[in-house]
């Protein structure tokens, strides 16, 4: 039996199974909307798939003519000169979509109550980095906004639609 504190009332004892099962019963006993808990989970593993695309475009791909014309790097040469700071980026890209699907991972699961709890941790500070790294994109202005958009969106739904869920 695990302790669990209910919003409407005093401290209850309910079975771990019943708090925690990958059961539809599990996320009802956490209170979770049943309806917004997908949403986020999608949203937050397709944040965490473009990030890794990211990751191989500034880790990997960087000096390719293709990839800097498309972050406007103006020629060969300024991409070979900034190869080290777009390598550096893209591991900090790699290491949110790590996290964010390592939490899409834990909630999904829902093995413990630790690791619920890990797991949303990691999906909102993942996502939620994701999209402020989206909004200081933004500041840049000019041709930012189509990648501010592109990077922010998938990140954004998946912590309101995760506040949501977790709101019950």
């Amino acid at each position: 039996m695990t302790p669990r504190i209910n919003s409407a009332g005093p401290l209850e004892v309910i079975p771990r199974a019943a708090l925690f099962s990958c059961t539809a019963a599990g996320p009802r006993a956490l209170n979770y909307d049943l309806h917004m808990l997908p949403v986020a989970l999608v949203f937050a593993f397709i944040a965490a798939a473009l990030h890794v695309y990211i990751f191989v475009l500034e880790s990997i791909t960087w000096t390719t003519p293709k990839t800097w014309r498309t972050f406007n790097v103006p020629s060969q040469e300024a991409a070979n000169i900034t190869r080290p700071l777009a390598y550096n980026q893209g591991f900090y890209n790699l290491f949110l979509a790590l996290g964010a699907f390592l939490g899409v991972l834990l909630v999904g699961i829902g093995a413990s109550a630790g690791s619920v709890i890990a797991g949303w941790a990691l999906l909102f500070s993942s996502c939620g980095s994701m999209l402020l790294a989206a909004a200081v994109l933004a500041q840049t202005g000019g041709k930012s906004i189509r990648p501010t958009i592109v990077q922010g969106t998938t990140p954004f739904v998946a912590v309101a639609f995760g506040l949501l869920a977790v709101a019950g």
